[in-house]
């Protein structure tokens, strides 16, 4: 292979990256918001729902309605965490704010 270091920004690519990765088991693999145990393939997990606790707390300070929105792109487990952390965030600062969720 000519690469050193294959990344996949997604576990949509995971499948595909295990397959090439017992093709070329000198390339080492990076795949992101997943986890694998093959030996070429290091998990990189990002703690999703701290940032978006934040924004949570941004969007219930701004709130005049006491209702605020999280738009998710499509209900995968990472998606939820973050969903998950912008409720808490919200609910942190007011637990009366009604929080509308929806995926697109």
């Amino acid at each position: 292979a000519d690469y050193d270091l294959i990344i996949a920004g997604s576990t949509m690519y995971a499948e595909a990256m295990l397959a090439v990765a017992d093709e070329h088991p000198d390339v080492d693999y990076a795949l992101i918001d997943g986890s694998s145990d093959h030996p070429s393939v290091t998990s990189v997990r990002f703690a999703a729902n701290e940032g978006s606790f934040l924004a949570g707390m941004a969007a219930a300070l701004a709130t005049e309605s006491g209702t605020v929105g999280f738009v998710g792109g499509f209900p995968l487990p990472l998606i939820e965490e973050f969903r998950a952390g912008f409720e808490a965030g919200v609910h942190h600062v007011d637990p009366e704010i009604e929080v509308l969720a929806t995926y697109v």
